[in-house]
């Protein structure tokens, strides 16, 4: 029976994405309830299926059917609350509710999903995953003191999980707190130094500084592991271009393209070194490919650069008036948008 169960959660959960099989997880479920209802102790069997049946209800959740998941839940929760005596289990009830608030999240209610996480915490204060599942949605939600204090709690309980970190350096790094946000991902990397997305945005943080010592090491100690990571390909496509290395920037940059073709950073990045190249032509289909994929204003900025540097006045004018007219530009950008603007419409006036 735990052997069954087990097999269906390495299907369903502990295997690689692409590597499980929830057809076969679901058979091995099946398998598990069946043993469960052979059970002579009455407690037993109660507890045993209602665990089992939370594995179905995670494979319903994620195969679209997250009302007949919740219903399931509800059920086992109503059944286990009846067989239970006052703060008899608290953890295992917890779990069930921890299930709950996920399908809640599925069902796009993230207010019951809360309230759950909340009893969920009450009942088992010790478990940092919880805290970990209430920051995201405080985050979501725009609460960042609250996210604050559930990553801080999660930590303070897990210092081994690396996801902690990584969702706080997130935060710190969207409220503006670079260095702190480098401290998280660097702790990320000393727990789990294969952590993809921690590398990533550890070696960003580093180009964003002007240190490109670190940029570039960090980028080829990534790219050693995920060879192919059109990211770090970009990346390191970027600081060799800074370094006058363009001939092998280019070069990564095409394979982060043939990896991504809507990374925008990436075209952009091999239309400006193909610009400094004197390829007129191909950096700005480039920046053609840049501008179609993102409505964000630095491409039609860079677009509108190299057309006024042909003298294509006109062209450039409308790139910079509608980067101009996207939201919540920063003071620095509007500033050169509308200096570039100016500019186009004097040589225009001549």
């Amino acid at each position: 029976m735990s052997a069954a169960y087990a097999t269906a959660m390495l299907h369903a959960r502990h295997l690689p994405a692409a590597d499980q099989d929830p057809a076969l997880a679901r058979h091995w479920l099946e398998v598990a309830l069946r043993l469960a209802a052979e059970l002579a102790d009455p407690r037993r069997r109660l507890l045993s299926t209602v665990f089992y049946e939370q594995g179905l209800a995670l494979l319903d959740s994620r195969a679209g059917r997250p009302d007949r998941a919740l219903r399931l839940v509800d059920d086992g929760l109503t059944r286990l609350t009846a067989a239970l005596g006052p703060g008899e289990r608290p953890q295992d009830l917890a779990r069930l509710r921890h299930n709950r608030a996920q399908v809640h999240l599925a069902l796009g209610d993230p207010a019951r999903a809360l309230a759950d996480l909340d009893t969920v915490i009450a009942h088992d204060p010790d478990n940092c995953e919880y805290y970990v599942d209430r920051a995201a949605l405080h985050r979501a939600a725009g609460r960042t003191r609250a996210a604050f204090r559930d990553y801080d709690a999660a930590i303070r309980l897990g210092p081994h999980l690396p996801e902690a970190y990584y969702n706080r350096a997130v935060l710190q790094q969207e409220r503006g707190r670079p260095v702190r946000a480098r401290a998280d991902l660097e702790r990320v990397l000393a727990i789990e130094p294969g952590h993809l997305d921690a590398r990533i945005a550890l070696v960003n943080l580093h180009v964003e500084r002007g240190a490109l010592d670190a940029a570039e090491a960090g980028a080829r100690a990534g790219l050693a592991g995920a060879p192919q990571e059109p990211a770090l390909l970009c990346t390191l496509g970027l600081v060799l271009a800074e370094r006058g290395r363009p001939a092998e920037a280019d070069e990564l940059l095409t394979r982060a393209l043939s990896g991504d073709p809507e990374l925008v950073e990436a075209w952009t990045n091999r239309a400006a070194t193909r610009f400094e190249r004197g390829d007129v032509a191909a950096a700005l289909a480039d920046l053609d490919r840049a501008v179609a994929l993102s409505e964000a204003p630095v491409p039609r900025y860079n677009r509108g650069t190299a057309l006024a540097r042909l003298g294509r006045w006109d062209e450039a004018a409308r790139d910079f008036a509608q980067a101009l007219a996207q939201p919540g530009l920063d003071r620095a950008l509007r500033r050169d948008l509308r200096a570039e603007l100016t500019r186009c419409r004097r040589a225009l006036a001549v």
